[in-house]
C-alpha cells in the first residue's frame, strides 16, 4: 500500500469518529480505510463493533448500524485469520441478524 494513503489515516479517523457525519458516508469511508492493513486501522475496527463490557458480561457487538456492518465486513475480509479480530468475526457468524452475518459472508441459519 502507498505511503501516501496510510500518511492520511490520521485525518481520516476523526471524520469517521464524527457522529454528526452521515452514516452511510462514514460506512463507505471504512471500507476505503480497510483497504490500508495495519495493526491501528484493525485495533480502531475492534473498537467499533465490540460493545464494551459491563461488570461480567460476555462481549458483544455494538449495536446494528451501516457503520458496524461495513466494519465488520472489512475485518472478516482483511483480518479473518486474526487471532484479534476472530472474536469479532464469531460474534457476528452467531447472530441471529440475517445482515451481520452477511457482513462477514455467511449466509443462511445456524440452527
Amino acid at each position: 500500500m502507498g505511503g501516501g494513503r496510510r500518511a492520511a489515516v490520521p485525518g481520516w479517523l476523526p471524520l469517521l469518529n464524527d457522529r454528526e457525519r452521515d452514516p452511510e458516508l462514514r460506512s463507505l469511508g471504512i471500507r476505503v480505510l480497510g483497504r490500508i492493513r495495519t495493526d491501528a486501522i484493525r485495533d480502531w475496527l475492534l473498537g467499533r463493533t465490540l460493545a464494551q463490557r459491563r461488570w461480567f458480561r460476555r462481549r458483544r457487538l455494538t449495536p446494528k448500524s451501516p457503520e458496524l456492518l461495513s466494519s465488520l465486513s472489512v475485518l472478516a475480509r482483511s483480518w479473518h485469520s486474526d487471532p484479534h479480530a476472530v472474536e469479532v468475526i464469531r460474534l457476528a457468524a452467531s447472530s441471529a441478524d440475517p445482515e451481520i452475518r452477511a457482513a462477514i459472508g455467511q449466509t443462511g441459519s445456524l440452527a
